[in-house]
């Protein structure tokens, strides 16, 4: 008897009701591949509808918000140009990676959940150890050259423009929290 995986797709706010037509159609999806493996979905399939129920998800947000989305990934993507020489870039890196983990794995574990509210919960989880560890190793950059280059002035910029991202986000993030545990 196969499993059946119910997404339910969600807008801006956690608490609206999910868009059913895109909901039958990813469960559909699913039960047609579960039929071709004997019932059972590999964990490729489960990753699959996963990314495809947060994109879906991700498309019905108001452009304000896919905006703020894009130029956070395409800043903590910047992280790949100083990540071999800065610690800083690394755990901006590390960041990127356990958002994108998070959210694909926290889709999966609890698929009738929102990506607002699985992100709020990686977002709470991660990046405030992450912001200190960035900003221990920045520290040490500052004191430890008396002459710092133009690169490194470049990474200094992208790193308090990341980390502000970061900052930013986390404060939209806790009044989410606070709005699904107080409503």
């Amino acid at each position: 008897m196969p499993v059946l995986w119910h997404h339910r797709i969600h807008y801006a706010s956690p608490n609206t009701a999910p868009d059913c037509s895109a909901a039958r159609c990813l469960s559909s999806t699913i039960e047609g591949r579960q039929d071709s493996y004997d019932g059972k979905l590999s964990v490729l399939d489960l990753v699959t509808s996963a990314i495809t129920a947060l994109q879906a998800e991700t498309a019905s947000y108001p452009d304000a918000v896919q905006i703020w989305m894009k130029v956070m990934g395409v800043s903590f993507l910047c992280s790949v140009v100083f990540v071999r020489s800065r610690a800083g870039a690394r755990w901006i890196f590390v960041a990127l990676a356990l958002n994108l983990a998070g959210l694909v794995i926290g889709k999966i574990v609890f698929p009738d959940q929102s990506r607002t509210v699985i992100g709020t919960y990686v977002h709470i989880l991660f990046w405030p150890a992450i912001l200190w560890a960035v900003w221990i190793s920045a520290r040490q950059l500052s004191f430890s050259r008396q002459q710092n280059r133009t690169l490194d002035w470049i990474y200094i910029a992208w790193l308090c423009w990341a980390s502000l991202l970061m900052s930013i986000s986390l404060i939209f993030d806790v009044r989410t929290l606070v709005s699904l545990w107080f409503a």
